[in-house]
């Protein structure tokens, strides 16, 4: 069970690390000298092919038992991080189409599991507040977190970072404010969402900390802000969510439709999300239409799991940008950022091994 969650580990951060660098070198065996570090970069499909897939499937026939509330590795996690994986490669660079099909199966296989579901709010509590709040972690619809808790165990600062850095009072330390939505983006979200409303995903004002009055401030990332942040200095005991049943719910949809055709479980998928952010299903119009259930589909990815480290990755695989102020995707080549910024495909995609390792290893160099 112990080599299973390992081999799932690992086979997630070289997910992450061929993502964000592309050709990255290859590490299968154990450094006895210094020179058994000195390695040259495997390509993209390498990568893939010689450690990501094996280890998936190492670890999915391992006899890992652990439900996702253990905080532990999950069945449920490793076919939910299959289902990124075919989905990616299915997508831009590799563009092996005849992934997708396999992507909708692995994410059909942990939207079928018992202990997963969205939060849904109740009679005590909306499910934004849920969402935000530590004791809801583990539960409900996150397949995996990273796993913070209240001292001794470790506090994460991620959240601070959503902090605008004029609000000192809202938390007692410096915000750092550098990650905060556009009002453009917030505009994009349909009318009526939920997600787009005051204290839904996003939030402009809050109690101060010592009690002095209410504190306005620009629009920030209320899914993240944990209440008990409030002066607390800037630490708290969230967990960060790395994977969510949501995210399935959209990847079965999206796959299922490029892998073939819009099936009624694909529909239902994406009306859930639908629902819960209190919006009307799809029209017959869009789910009779291919392209247009895709690019439907694509939309709520964007405004579901806005800040949670997706839309970055979509836009690579699919070379496509969202551009809040049309409200539709456009080619990511020659893209306008809001700060002004061009996109370009052959300078942008990855980002530069460090040079400190480069400068180790100057077998690195690209």
């Amino acid at each position: 069970q112990m080599l299973g969650e390992a081999h799932f580990l690992r086979a997630y951060y070289y997910f992450h690390l061929v993502r964000i660098f592309g050709d990255i070198p290859l590490k299968l065996a154990p450094t006895s000298t210094p020179a058994d570090g000195m390695l040259t970069c495997s390509s993209v499909k390498e990568i893939y092919e010689q450690v990501i897939l094996p280890d998936l499937e190492a670890a999915t026939s391992s006899p890992i038992s652990y439900a996702p509330s253990s905080g532990k590795v999950s069945m449920e996690a490793v076919n939910a991080l299959y289902a990124q994986v075919y989905l990616t490669m299915a997508g831009s660079p590799l563009n092996e189409t005849d992934k997708y099909q396999l992507a909708a199966k692995k994410a059909e296989l942990v939207l079928d599991s018992p202990h997963l579901s969205l939060l849904q709010s109740d009679a005590n509590m909306n499910w934004f507040e849920k969402f935000r709040r530590k004791e809801f972690d583990n539960t409900g619809e996150y397949v995996f977190m990273a796993n913070y808790g209240e001292s001794p165990a470790p506090r994460q600062h991620y959240s601070q970072f959503f902090v605008p850095a004029t609000a000192v009072k809202l938390t007692g330390f410096v915000g750092f404010g550098s990650m905060m939505p556009t009002q453009d983006f917030i505009n994009s979200y349909e009318k009526g969402d939920l997600r787009a409303e005051e204290k839904g995903f996003f939030f402009t004002s809050y109690d101060s900390w010592d009690n002095s009055g209410t504190l306005n401030f620009e629009p920030t990332i209320y899914k993240f802000f944990e209440p008990t942040l409030v002066g607390q200095g800037g630490y708290c005991g969230k967990s960060i969510p790395l994977i969510r049943y949501a995210e399935m719910l959209l990847t079965y949809a999206e796959a299922t439709a490029r892998a073939g055709a819009v099936t009624d479980k694909a529909v239902n998928a994406v009306n859930q999300i639908r629902t819960r952010a209190g919006l009307e299903p799809l029209s017959t119009a869009v789910t009779g239409n291919k392209d247009a259930f895709i690019d439907a589909v694509m939309k709520e990815r964007v405004h579901e799991l806005c800040f949670e480290n997706v839309t970055f990755f979509d836009m690579m695989r699919t070379q496509k940008a969202y551009d809040t102020k049309t409200k539709s995707w456009v080619n990511l080549e020659g893209f306008v950022e809001p700060s002004g910024a061009v996109f370009k495909t052959t300078e942008h995609t990855y980002f530069p091994i460090p040079l400190r390792e480069v400068q180790i290893n100057p077998g690195l160099k690209k």
